[in-house]
């Protein structure tokens, strides 16, 4: 699964230096993921069951080679690097470093890792 939502998620623009809510953004950010002033990548610090991770979210069309693509699913998780891109008749063919290759339809976000953090050294608020 790559179009994986955490357990929580703070969306952050970096640019605007601006914390958002599910309710500020009105889901309108999933159809973009960009900062709803600004336009440029949310951050998305995410907790989910340990892991606290950055990541920005992507469509297969602006990833580029070097991405680090976070993918979850039966029994398995990790981090692999985008080393190939080609457009398919359905989509992407991604070759992912040490996983191999993956089809994506074009419509489908990819969670882009980007980093760490500690929810306890971080301008983040994680009581909303």
């Amino acid at each position: 699964m790559l179009s994986y939502m955490f357990r929580k998620e703070y969306y952050y623009c970096s640019s605007c230096d601006e914390q958002f809510t599910t309710d500020e953004l009105d889901y309108s950010v999933e159809l973009e993921w960009y900062c709803p002033k600004c336009k440029d990548n949310l951050d998305i610090f995410a907790l989910d069951n340990d892991e606290k991770l950055v990541v920005q979210r992507k469509y297969p069309e602006d990833l580029v080679l070097g991405d680090r693509i976070y993918v979850v699913g039966y029994g398995y998780h990790g981090i692999h690097e985008l080393k190939n891109k080609n457009k398919i008749k359905k989509g992407y063919a991604l070759s992912l470093l040490e996983h191999g290759r993956l089809e994506v339809t074009k419509d489908q976000w990819l969670n882009i890792h980007e980093g760490t953090w500690d929810p306890n050294d971080t301008s983040i608020d994680i009581n909303i």
